[in-house]
């Protein structure tokens, strides 16, 4: 029996969250009551946008930190189930699990039945969460029309942002770089539009799985990888603004860095589990 729970640093900011927007709250509603000579009616305006706004994050951190103490998870080699029921009603057993859902918004994995249903939830906040997901990976069997398909593709609107914001990035340094300091605003949209493009040309828009070999496309070119030159499949996160966005990564021999792949149409861990049945034993 092993027990996930809830990362403690996670629980300590969500009460230093509801504390900071409760404040912000307080003081929009105490602006009318400012000395000042502005005008009252934009006063009250703004009073009103900060007590609502800041006073609704607030209550969403609280509602949060609430649910909290329920999101602890308990495994055993029959199934998982959360901690503060009993294991007998609670559990919910490996072998009824057929589908792993990641809500990367909510950052959370639903664990759901062959209908659809969700049967248990786990947070990306517990403390050994890899582990925890690499346990369930290796003890679920996911449907095999999850698993049957061989091409995976980033959607279209994925190469419509990446152009567009180079596009916007070149038309506003364009229309800025008549200013005081044309140097310094074309030297800034350079660095910023070169990192945008360095990233879209180097990062994996699709993927094709036939016979014994996978293949990578990138917008100029493309990449085969022998199925006999792979050394190791592993499911890796990054981090962006404290939110974990799970990806595949795929190495090979003769190359230090892992190809990475990431949100290509499918969630990462049916993605992890095709390429894991594709390989040779």
């Amino acid at each position: 029996m092993q027990k996930f729970n809830i990362d403690k640093k996670h629980i300590t900011l969500m009460r230093v969250c509801v504390g900071f927007f409760t404040v912000l709250a307080l003081v929009g509603t105490g602006l009318p009551f400012l000395p000042g000579d502005g005008d009252p009616r934009r006063t009250l305006i703004l009073s009103g946008i900060c007590t609502v706004f800041f006073g609704a994050m607030a209550f969403m951190a609280w509602r949060s930190l609430r649910k909290l103490p329920y999101k602890n998870i308990v495994t055993d080699e029959e199934g998982l189930w959360y901690g503060h029921v009993d294991r007998g009603p609670g559990l919910v057993p490996w072998k009824r699990i057929s589908r792993i859902k990641e809500r990367l918004y909510l950052q959370c994995l639903d664990l759901m039945d062959g209908d659809g249903r969700r049967l248990i939830r786990v947070e990306y906040q517990v403390e050994g969460f890899e582990r925890l997901r690499e346990m369930i990976t290796d003890r679920v069997s996911l449907s095999d029309r999850a698993v049957q398909q061989n091409r995976f593709f980033k959607p279209a609107y994925y190469h419509l942002a990446y152009l567009g914001g180079i596009l916007v990035f070149l038309s506003l340094g364009i229309y800025l770089g008549g200013d005081d300091n044309p140097m310094l605003v074309y030297g800034f949209v350079a660095v910023l539009v070169g990192a945008l493009g360095l990233e879209y040309l180097t990062v994996a828009h699709g993927l094709h799985i036939s016979g014994q070999r996978m293949t990578l496309f990138y917008p100029l070119r493309k990449k085969e990888l022998l199925f006999t030159e792979i050394t190791d499949i592993k499911m890796a996160d990054t981090f962006n603004k404290g939110n974990r966005y799970p990806e595949v990564w795929v190495f090979v021999k003769d190359r230090k860095k892992p190809h990475k792949l990431k949100q290509l149409g499918v969630d990462a861990n049916v993605l992890f589990s095709v390429l894991n049945r594709a390989l040779p034993k």
